[in-house]
């Protein structure tokens, strides 16, 4: 990646993917949510109309603390694609901290119902658009990846206990 930037400044994918190092914990040296930070900016900068790097910037938010910044990217996120399931988690867990639980719910549910979303592109696939079998928008490596996986999990409306423990599980993650 840092080769692709090197010869090609304005690659807006090369940047996600610095980003996305420089996010992941496994990265060992590597991790560094600053860093991580302005390559997803700079993504966004070269290329607007992608959403991706507005999710990621506001899950560095979250784990940053930064609860409205992170609450407004993840909203942007959904209203400029609606199948961005992890955006709609953790939009979920802020307003669960918040302590409104019944759109916390109302999130989780929504997400869930984009997990069954197939569509095979015709003509030019649009952002969004996955091959059958495959879920949308959570199979990059995240902060939250595992976290988002375990809301989905289930195709059946979330009762509002699994909402309390899934985002209390996340919750935890964030703080440590």
């Amino acid at each position: 990646c840092e080769k692709l930037v090197a010869v090609n400044s304005l690659s807006a994918r090369a940047h996600f993917q610095m980003g996305t190092i420089r996010s992941n914990t496994a990265s060992g040296d590597l991790f560094d949510l600053d860093a991580a930070e302005q390559e997803f900016q700079r993504a966004l900068e070269i290329n607007r109309e992608e959403s991706a790097p507005v999710q990621r910037l506001g899950e560095i938010a979250l784990a940053k603390g930064q609860s409205a910044k992170a609450m407004r990217l993840l909203g942007d996120t959904i209203r400029t694609n609606e199948k961005a399931v992890g955006a709609y988690v953790l939009l979920g867990y802020l307003r669960w901290e918040q302590g409104d639980r019944d759109k916390a719910r109302q999130l989780m549910n929504q997400a869930r119902a984009r997990t069954g979303i197939e569509t095979t592109p015709t003509g030019v696939a649009g952002e969004g658009d996955t091959l059958p079998g495959q879920l949308p928008n959570i199979r990059r490596i995240g902060l939250f990846t595992q976290h988002v996986q375990a809301a989905i999990a289930d195709s059946v409306d979330a009762s509002p206990s699994e909402v309390e423990t899934r985002y209390s599980e996340l919750h935890r993650h964030i703080k440590d």
